[in-house]
């Protein structure tokens, strides 16, 4: 059923609702004030031509109009109860019309402060690349320098060697450990930029992986090399791992010849994947 409502001066909505109970009032009211007269009439005309006898009956006739008046007041009360019950639904469908927009609105606010975090700790996490030192180099230099170990490592293990315990130990001992101070920064802090992309509320899964894609999109060949490499020694990496084969880290790390063929044996096949 379709209904008209308008804004009455003070906000209160009117509707075809209100105007029939009006009429309705009114109408008992004419009633009530024009049945004295109508009776009187009724009575003069009825004694004029009917016996004492009948009359009588004719009086007892009048007793009906007190249930017209009782029948029109409960259909009132009925009215006002069902007026009131549509009212307290207007109020619920407001408040709950309230509700969505703070939560919309929270929701904004939780949005925007992620973005502010995210690209603070991305810029962050460019600084710290650049801080990396091994062996007398630095920044990217030292990066190069460190894929290039980790892949000769790798391509020089026996076949029958488990190679994930194996490139895990060897990054630890022979290039962690002389880098520390610029190497575990750089990869706590790439660690905590995943966790808050995977860990933020206000992002649905596809916001998540747009985000996860702008960092792996910065992130050079030599680079994608020490991620596979950390993520292969379950110590170090046990946070970080989880992220880089949720959010495809490794997808363009260069997986052709024996390096390639060895790292991708350590990592589930969804690790390479398109997303």
């Amino acid at each position: 059923m379709s209904e008209t409502q308008n804004d009455g001066p003070d906000g209160w909505k009117y509707d075809g609702s209100l105007w029939f109970l009006a009429a309705l009032l009114l109408l008992v009211v004419a009633m009530w004030a024009a049945w004295p007269f109508l009776a009187q009439k009724l009575a003069l005309w009825q004694w004029a031509k009917s016996d004492p006898p009948d009359l009588g009956l004719y009086g007892d006739q009048f007793g009906g109009i007190n249930a017209l008046f009782t029948a029109a007041a409960l259909a009132v009360l009925l009215w006002a109860g069902w007026m009131q019950r549509a009212d307290l639904q207007h109020q619920r469908k407001e408040f709950a019309e309230q509700r969505l927009e703070t939560r919309n609105g929270q929701a904004v606010v939780a949005r925007q402060a992620f973005e502010a975090t995210f690209f603070r700790m991305l810029e962050l996490q460019r600084g710290l690349h650049d801080r990396i030192s091994f062996l007398g180099r630095h920044a990217g230099d030292a990066v190069l320098m460190i894929s290039n170990k980790i892949k000769q490592n790798t391509e020089s293990l026996s076949p029958t060697d488990v190679f994930k315990f194996e490139i895990g130990q060897h990054f630890e001992h022979q290039i962690y450990v002389y880098s520390k101070d610029s190497l575990g920064p750089y990869f706590r802090s790439l660690y905590h930029l995943f966790k808050l992309i995977n860990d933020t509320e206000a992002l649905e899964e596809q916001d998540r992986i747009r985000f996860a894609n702008i960092v792996r999109s910065q992130l050079s060949d030599s680079v994608l090399v020490m991620i596979a490499a950390n993520g292969c020694n379950d110590e170090m990496a046990s946070g970080m791992r989880p992220l880089t084969i949720k959010y495809r880290l490794l997808k363009h790390m260069e997986r052709e010849g024996l390096f390639g063929a060895r790292v991708e044996s350590c990592y589930p096949p969804e690790t390479f994947l398109d997303r």
